[in-house]
């Protein structure tokens, strides 16, 4: 019975990732910022603890998942509407090239140098 349980979690709480994924659009590993990554770590924390957790029920790990994903959400659309907001969760690009010329500083700046 137990097993029945943790593959239930695990596809549901599978499906609810999916979902919260694609909803939020991301679509290409080249889009994910280090921000984008971490709340992919954490959705995947929320449904690792709740799979062997007996303790937990499904509706408490998608309320979880889709709380978090809201949460995310709402950063984003802060994000896209302030520029101030992007920088602060986003980052900003180095630029290597400048009116046609290359950065050195901007270069040796950048990881794998």
């Amino acid at each position: 019975m137990i097993y029945l349980e943790i593959a239930t979690k695990l596809v549901i709480g599978l499906a609810g990732l999916l979902t919260v994924t694609r909803l939020l659009g991301k679509k290409e590993i080249s889009q994910v910022t280090p921000f984008d990554f971490i709340y992919a770590l954490v959705l995947g924390g929320i449904l690792e603890e709740g799979i062997y957790d007996e303790k937990v029920s499904i509706w408490q790990i998608l309320f979880a998942i889709c709380l978090w994903g809201i949460s995310v959400y709402i950063i984003e659309i802060c994000a896209q509407k302030s520029d101030r907001m992007k920088k602060l969760f986003k980052g900003h690009p180095s630029l290597i090239i400048h009116n046609g010329e290359l950065d050195i500083k901007q270069m040796k700046k950048s990881p794998g140098n």
